[in-house]
């Protein structure tokens, strides 16, 4: 019965090693499986650090590059305005000239008016003494029929060539002045 005894005690302490045995196995399957899990999620991490540290730089450098659109964007609009308002400026002076212009181009008109109003009270009084010293000539000498109608010929071809000069003169005053006129 000791044998019997022993024997079973034998058999009952390799059943504990047996299962000890498989629970150290089971243990160290676990452990492993552990390790390789515990690795898999710091590899995982890693990962997710190195995405996220990615979408970082993609997301800086987005925002860098539309700052730097938004800045050249307003250097833009500066230069724009001080091209608009040169602009302005020029325009107004260029307006100021024209009034200008037209301001000088009316008192020439007037000074022109003027003078060919002159010329032609001085051409009719030329005209009215030149005709008062052929009418006293005429009835002062009897000259023959010809010689009065050549006088009066003359007459009239000195007071056409006057009033032709004044008018040319006025043509070219006003044509220097610029305005697109011609009197005949």
């Amino acid at each position: 019965m000791k044998r019997k005894n022993a024997r079973g005690k034998s058999q009952q302490i390799q059943k504990e090693q047996a299962i000890r045995q498989r629970e150290e196995m089971k243990r160290d399957a676990l452990q492993r499986e552990l390790e390789k899990l515990t690795e898999s999620l710091e590899e995982q991490s890693r990962m997710e650090e190195e995405r996220k540290r990615q979408m970082e730089d993609v997301l800086r450098r987005e925002r860098d590059e539309n700052q730097r659109e938004r800045d050249i964007q307003m250097e833009n609009q500066r230069a724009e305005k001080r091209r608009t308002a040169a602009l302005k400026q020029e325009l107004k002076l260029i307006q100021m000239k024209i009034e200008e212009h037209k301001t000088s181009e009316e008192n020439l008109k007037r000074q022109l008016e003027e003078n060919l109003r002159r010329e032609r009270e001085r051409c009719d009084k030329e005209m009215f003494t030149l005709k008062k010293q052929c009418d006293e000539e005429r009835s002062e000498l009897p000259e023959t029929s010809r010689k009065v109608r050549s006088a009066e010929s003359t007459l009239t071809t000195v007071t056409g060539y006057v009033q032709e000069m004044s008018l040319l003169g006025l043509n070219t005053a006003l044509e220097t002045v610029g305005t697109p006129c011609s009197i005949q």
